[in-house]
C-alpha cells in the first residue's frame, strides 16, 4: 500500500511540474533590461504554477507632471484578458502594448500573440513602483 502511495505522489509531483509555466518577471522602472530589446540575462525567471500563461505590456502614466513608461513582464492567470475599458485604468494611464503566449519564456519577444482587462494589477504594480523610486 505504501509503495502505491508513493508512486502515485511521484507521479502527481512530476505531471504537476511539466504543466508549470516558466515566465520572465521584471518591470523595466526597477530593471532596465526588461525593456525592449529584452536582456534575458538580467531578468527573473518565475515558475508561474499551472493554469497560467505569459503577459507582456508596456504602460505609460503621468506621475508628478511627468510621462513615465515601463515595460511589465510576468505571468498571468489564463483568464486575463488585454480588454481593460479606459475609464477602468487611472488617469493619465496607457496601455501601448498588452499580450501573452504559453510557451515558457516566451514573453522575451518584443511581439506576442493576441490581447487589456485584467491587468490592472500590474499597472498598479508599475504605478507604486514608480512611486517608491
Amino acid at each position: 500500500m505504501a509503495k502505491n502511495v508513493l508512486l502515485a505522489s511521484i507521479l502527481v509531483f512530476g505531471i504537476s511540474q511539466v504543466m508549470c509555466t516558466v515566465c520572465y518577471d521584471c518591470v523595466s522602472l526597477i530593471t532596465p533590461a526588461c525593456e525592449d530589446p529584452v536582456n534575458t540575462d538580467y531578468i527573473t525567471k518565475t515558475d508561474c504554477g499551472s493554469n497560467t500563461k505569459c503577459l507582456k505590456a508596456i504602460a505609460e502614466a503621468f506621475l508628478g507632471g511627468e510621462s513615465v513608461t515601463a515595460t511589465i513582464r510576468t505571468c498571468a492567470a489564463n483568464a486575463v484578458t488585454c480588454n481593460v475599458p479606459q475609464g477602468a485604468l487611472p488617469p493619465g494611464t496607457k496601455i501601448h502594448h498588452c499580450s501573452f503566449c504559453n510557451n515558457d519564456l516566451c514573453n522575451s519577444s518584443p511581439k506576442l500573440s493576441a490581447g487589456l482587462f485584467s491587468i490592472l494589477p500590474f499597472i498598479g504594480a508599475f504605478l507604486i513602483a514608480k512611486i517608491a523610486l
